[in-house]
């Protein structure tokens, strides 16, 4: 028989106390991502040119979270199988008068997720406006019957004369809150994009009247 092998032996590892704590790398809180917590919002829908305003509208509990697509689906889901929906922050029909009956023309209301280029777009004009109408004035007083000729630079971008031809498409009308009239047109906008709010972290009722007293 052969000589027996001598077996290593095998180094016990012994962890000092702190080794865990120093194993632990610390969270770099610049490279830390917070997701927002999205929460549930009341929403209530109110039928637009509604013969009877205190009675064709109704309420839905939403994540705000979820999309405009969602929202007609509950739409369709209490009025029946309906086609074309059309969502507005604001009615844009004009109030009814009882007492006349005539056709009433609804806004052209901008889609909502255009409206700031709109925006920038009417500031931009006006300014524009402006200008043009300060230069008038001064050829009016210093007698200047035509425009002094400058050279064009050939080099120079040149202005596109449709720029602002977008502009003539809606009708842009602050309320005296100065919030603007649009249209929810785009299937993917959220709940809180349209209202700015991450909702509550428990689920409200249909009725605000059967919701749980805040604690004070």
């Amino acid at each position: 028989m052969g000589a027996k092998k001598k077996k290593k032996s095998k180094k016990k590892k012994e962890k000092k106390e702190g080794d865990e704590e120093e194993e632990k790398k610390e969270e770099d809180p610049a490279f830390t991502v917070n997701l927002p917590e999205y929460g549930w919002i009341r929403v209530e829908l109110r039928l637009c040119d509604a013969p009877n305003p205190n009675f064709n509208k109704f309420r839905v509990i939403m994540r705000s979270d979820e999309r405009v697509l969602e929202l007609k689906k509950h739409i369709i889901d209490y009025h029946g199988r309906v086609e074309n929906v059309h969502l507005y922050n604001k009615d844009p029909y004009p109030v009814r008068d009882p007492k006349k009956i005539e056709q009433r023309h609804k806004k052209r209301v901008p889609p909502f997720r255009l409206l700031s280029k709109l925006k920038e777009l009417t500031a931009e004009k006006e300014a524009k406006d402006a200008e043009n109408e300060k230069k008038r004035k001064k050829q009016e007083e210093e007698g200047y019957e035509s425009e002094e000729v400058v050279e064009a630079n050939p080099y120079a971008v040149k202005e596109d004369p449709t720029r602002f031809d977008i502009l003539k498409s809606y009708d842009i009308t602050p309320d005296d809150f100065g919030v603007e009239q649009v249209e929810y047109d785009d299937k993917e906008i959220s709940i809180y994009e349209i209202f700015g709010k991450f909702g509550t972290a428990v689920k409200p009722k249909l009725d605000p009247k059967d919701d749980p007293i805040e604690p004070p």
